[in-house]
């Protein structure tokens, strides 16, 4: 048996073992890991390739250090109020170094997987330094602290080489003094004891931090990049109330820039811009089949009453129906139809012959599957300051939506969310089933990445389950940017040529226009209903089909 498949096989063995010890359960999507405590999600591999099974256990053994060592209610207490970028980053880099400090050294074999892991970046890595000029300063900063940390918690080989560079770097743009005594303040990592003491020790940093003197320069030079000093900030503020502006408050603004790169809690071998799309695009396909991480399950159901939060919205249904009905209707006309008539069979129309034609043809039923695709990941659990989050309005359209095309004859219907709590995608809704009866299925949480390449392949699989349909739609309802954009090209090329038309919805993201020729951008969760009820109706629109890319 080769190294290769010894692993392959070996990986559920371990994942059992750490779901007996932990009390968890592992899935495989996406290309972040991380858990809630209950549920571990690694990242999307080629288990064929023996290095990259090996990182497939050192992700399953960093994350349940977290389970085994991490104090989730304290955290989230640490946690509750406004989100804080760099509080994040900066508590999430000492517990990262703690936890694994701790269970490398009472589990035998974990250490050498865990180093693995933070060594095979290194050609990322190398890209990051190459390119510190660009970089946020912020993010510099945090780099520094997670390979200080490593090196005095774990001793990883390439931990001290990384450290110095940083060191090397940070000293020409500040004090250098300040950047030793944050350094001295994070030594005392090494006598913690929980989670909470974790939580003062961020504190005390992220004071240092903010007394560095960040100044104008640290922003401006990051220009090029399109990334640093926010348009609203250009716009509203002159070149001297810039200078002006405290070194605290540069420093929240250059939060902004860095929660777009770094807004997501991963394993610390790597950032969440540095995505592990060498996998997807090289041995491993988004269409690889995992065994059991890539199945598909029902999505589990919410609450009972769930129906009733659409209830407001039945006029909008009620209205998308009968504009559905009246384009199925038109083009359902069974009938026969040809190019040459039969004159002896014509002359006894008028008694009832209906076969007038030489060469008949019959027009069959015009049948139309239209498939909903809700984005679940971690983003949308943003509120944008409103009511609701946008994944509560993103169920609320698509159990409209739904309940709009239920009944409908010559109509097929399926919802599907990605994530989902066990799998790459789960279906809320599947062919044959109607939307009414199955409404707290649409009562969803946001949890984890952004699969949507492996989704879209999912629903092109089950137009295979619709027969003959004449016309496929699939929208697309999403806040962001998938994990794998160059996988959901692929994915949306394959369903161009299966004569899908594909259509997307965006939350507040412009990204979404580099991806899909048909899609609009919502200013906010609160429109998405009404613009996603408009924008179905001109879908079925008798007179035209759309090509629609705007801002709504």
């Amino acid at each position: 048996m080769s190294t290769s498949n010894a692993l392959v096989q070996a990986l559920p063995l371990l994942v059992s073992r750490y779901s007996k010890l932990f009390g968890t359960t592992v899935r495989m999507q996406g290309t972040s890991a991380y858990t809630n405590g209950s549920v571990i999600t690694i990242p999307r591999l080629s288990l064929e390739d023996p290095t990259v099974a090996r990182l497939a256990c050192a992700y399953i053994a960093h994350e349940s250090a977290h389970i085994r060592f991490t104090d989730f209610k304290a955290k989230k207490k640490y946690f509750t109020g406004k989100p804080d970028f760099l509080k994040e980053a900066v508590f999430n880099v000492l517990e990262d170094c703690r936890v694994e400090h701790l269970i490398a050294k009472n589990y035998i074999g974990v250490y050498e997987n865990l180093e693995l892991l933070d060594n095979y970046y290194s050609k990322e890595w190398n890209c990051f330094i190459k390119s510190l000029d660009k970089a946020p300063v912020l993010k510099v900063i945090c780099s520094l602290l997670l390979c200080y940390g490593h090196k005095l918690m774990n001793g990883y080989k390439n931990a001290d080489v990384r450290a110095r560079q940083l060191i090397t770097y940070l000293t020409k743009q500040f004090n250098e003094n300040d950047i030793k005594e944050i350094l001295v303040k994070e030594s005392d990592l090494k006598d913690l004891k929980n989670t909470k003491e974790v939580t003062v020790l961020t504190d005390e940093l992220i004071d240092m931090i903010y007394k560095l003197n960040i100044t104008k320069q640290h922003l401006v030079r990051n220009e090029s990049k399109e990334i640093i000093v926010s348009a609203k900030l250009k716009e509203e503020n002159t070149k001297e109330q810039i200078e002006e502006m405290k070194p605290l408050e540069l420093a929240q603004e250059q939060l902004k820039v860095f929660a777009k790169e770094d807004s997501t809690n991963v394993t610390p071998s790597k950032s969440a811009s540095s995505v592990i799309e060498e996998f997807n695009i090289g041995a491993s396909s988004a269409r690889e089949d995992l065994g059991k991480f890539a199945t598909s399950d029902l999505c589990k159901e919410g609450r009972a009453d769930f129906i009733n939060e659409v209830k407001k919205y039945y006029g909008f249904s009620n209205s998308l129906k009968q504009k559905v009905k009246s384009y199925v209707e038109t083009y359902s006309r069974s009938a026969e139809q040809g190019k040459k008539i039969n004159a002896r069979k014509a002359q006894k129309a008028i008694l009832g012959e209906k076969s007038i034609f030489f060469k008949r043809e019959e027009l069959n039923d015009f049948n139309t599957t239209v498939q909903i695709l809700v984005d679940a990941s971690s983003s949308m659990l943003s509120s944008d300051g409103l009511e609701y989050t946008r994944m509560e309005e993103a169920n609320r359209v698509a159990l409209s939506l739904a309940l709009a095309l239920e009944g409908v004859s010559g109509i097929d219907n399926m919802v599907t969310y990605f994530p989902g709590e066990t799998a790459e995608f789960e279906d809320a809704l599947r062919y044959g089933e109607r939307a009414h009866f199955f409404a707290p299925r649409f009562d969803q949480r946001p949890r984890g990445s952004t699969p949507l390449a492996q989704a879209i392949y999912h629903c092109l699989d089950n137009l295979k389950k619709s027969g003959n349909t004449n016309r496929h739609v699939l929208l697309i309802l999403s806040d962001g940017c998938p994990d794998s954009v160059i996988n959901t090209q692929k994915a949306l090329k394959t369903a161009k040529a299966q004569n899908v038309e594909v259509y997307a919805i965006s939350i507040r993201s412009e990204m979404i226009r580099k991806i899909f020729d048909n899609c609009i951008v919502c200013d906010s969760a609160e429109d998405l209903m009404t613009k996603a009820h408009k924008f179905f109706k001109e879908l079925f629109d008798t007179k035209k089909r759309p090509v629609i890319n705007q801002a709504a």
